[in-house]
């Protein structure tokens, strides 16, 4: 009963403790958004100044609260593509 009591309270411990080193956030980044690092974070697209939606991805990369091991979301923009499209054209 004891080994038992004692290998259920190892698990409960070790499944605490994993759980509390995941921290990573998913940030979005939308070409279309309106986000200017001053005044305006991606409102047009839901951001806020604590979660806002970055334009281009280097804005990403250089905000302070992204971390190495964030993810970030790339979303589609038809006006990113037909830029694009032109460009090579």
């Amino acid at each position: 009963m004891k080994t038992q009591l004692s290998r259920l309270s190892t698990v409960l411990i070790t499944v605490i403790l994993m759980s509390n080193l995941s921290h990573a956030k998913t940030w979005r980044v939308n070409s279309q958004s309106n986000y200017n690092n001053t005044s305006q974070w991606g409102e047009n697209y839901g951001g806020t100044p604590t979660y806002p939606v970055f334009k281009q991805i280097n804005e990403a990369i250089a905000n302070a609260n992204v971390l190495a091991e964030d993810t970030l979301h790339i979303e589609g923009s038809s006006i990113f593509i037909l830029r694009q499209l032109s460009l090579s054209a």
